[in-house]
């Protein structure tokens, strides 16, 4: 009789297991357990969905047909309530029992306000984690006139742009723990303030939102600073939370999420957690690409569990490349971008008012540590050759900003 596999989650990480599973084994029993009732979809690109730049058959990156060709079987809109892992049982809210061998834990994380934030039940309080709550969103666009954004990660850092384009008044919040205010110094804070205000936004840095006002509706929120903005609704980009309520009563340790060595292996034998909801000592930027790349290596791991294989592969962490969509602006990270966790660090920047670019390089004793770019025709490649060969830069550190800098340094012949 075929093991069974079962993955807990449908998104980059769930999907990335399945792949991995299936191509290794065939025949093995696979099943994805997803509460939503959709098929895998881009998350990352909901936000182009509130003007219509996207549709939502476009979101979908993997149809019904895949989960048949591969012979997964998915439960769709079936939410999981508990596991036993002594007797190797996953329970469902509507009871059904479902036998495994190995569990994949990829269940993600989701918006849940501290409860010290007032009013966060209030309608036209809304987070941005799925389809139906984009769906919600773009029902309540029709009744607001101003929009409130707390949070500039990676909804919160797109968003404004659509719903300014729709005409609406639009104000962004920003605090010191938001993506943005970690890819920017000071400059490029103040630089992406003036940029919002010329794209019809209002970028407000550094804020919180402390209250929110209203009978059974958002009226307003009041900022740390005091000031009080109406608004008619509040869209949250912040205080995410690994979903894993249904793991309450298990012995699984958990820091911010499920704790995983290097393997993806939990401290309950034969149960695998990745992405969002995994946690590391190594603090993985668990962005799409790395879930993926962890749901692989969480896949081929449960796979050499069942299999009894001792050929485990270690998850090494994923490359530090990352694009993003920034303001509407195309963005890319490299290497290490917080300075607070880089002692000693110095900073190169470049700010183009015209062309709207911004280049930031982190360097410490000459050795280039990470860098972010944001604008059109901006080429990082050879900083990535630089940081993974560890060239130092002393001789040519003046020529970093240059806007063709892959040119002098190539032509310079410094080993890349």
């Amino acid at each position: 009789m075929f093991k069974h596999i079962v993955i807990i989650g449908n998104s980059a990480a769930g999907i990335a297991a399945a792949e991995a599973v299936r191509s290794k084994n065939k025949e093995i029993k696979l099943t994805i357990i997803t509460q939503e009732d959709y098929c895998g979809y881009y998350r990352y690109f909901l936000p182009e969905m509130l003007d219509n730049s996207i549709a939502e058959k476009d979101l979908i990156f993997k149809q019904k047909d895949f989960y048949q060709q591969s012979k997964i079987n998915l439960i769709l809109n079936r939410k999981v309530e508990k596991i036993n892992v002594k007797r190797k049982q996953i329970f469902l809210q509507d009871k059904t029992k479902i036998d495994y061998d190995s569990v994949i834990i990829t269940s993600g994380r989701t918006m849940k306000p501290p409860k010290g934030l007032k009013g966060a039940n209030k309608n036209g309080v809304v987070s941005i984690d799925n389809i139906v709550q984009l769906k919600q969103i773009k029902k309540l666009i029709h009744c607001c006139q101003t929009v409130c954004i707390l949070g500039a990660n990676f909804a919160g850092s797109k968003i404004p742009v659509f719903l300014s384009k729709l005409g609406l008044d639009v104000k962004l919040f920003v605090s010191p723990d938001d993506f943005l205010s970690v890819i920017l110094e000071q400059k490029g804070r103040d630089f992406f303030k003036e940029y919002s205000q010329r794209n019809g936004f209002e970028l407000i840095s550094p804020a919180d939102v402390v209250e929110i006002f209203g009978d059974s509706d958002i009226k307003a929120v009041k900022l740390d600073s005091g000031k009080v903005i109406g608004c008619s609704m509040l869209i949250i980009d912040k205080y995410y939370q690994p979903n894993t309520k249904f793991i309450c009563d298990t012995v699984l340790e958990t820091q911010n999420g499920i704790v995983v060595d290097e393997f993806l292996r939990t401290n309950v034998v034969g149960l695998f957690a990745a992405g969002n909801v995994a946690y590391n000592k190594a603090e993985w930027n668990c962005f799409w690409p790395e879930s993926f790349a962890q749901g692989t290596a969480a896949g081929l791991n449960a796979l050499a569990y069942v299999s009894q294989d001792a050929d485990f592969q270690q998850y090494k962490g994923f490359p530090g490349v990352m694009n993003f969509s920034f303001l509407g602006l195309p963005g890319c990270c490299i290497g290490e971008i917080n300075t607070s966790d880089i002692n000693g660090s110095e900073e190169l920047v470049s700010i183009n008012s015209d062309g709207f670019t911004y280049k930031r390089i982190i360097l410490k004793d000459d050795f280039v540590q990470g860098v972010v770019g944001i604008g059109k025709g901006i080429d990082l490649e050879v900083f990535s050759e630089l940081i993974l060969k560890k060239i130092k830069v002393t001789e040519f550190k003046n020529n970093l900003l240059s806007e063709n800098v892959s040119c002098l340094l190539y032509s310079n012949a410094i080993g890349l």
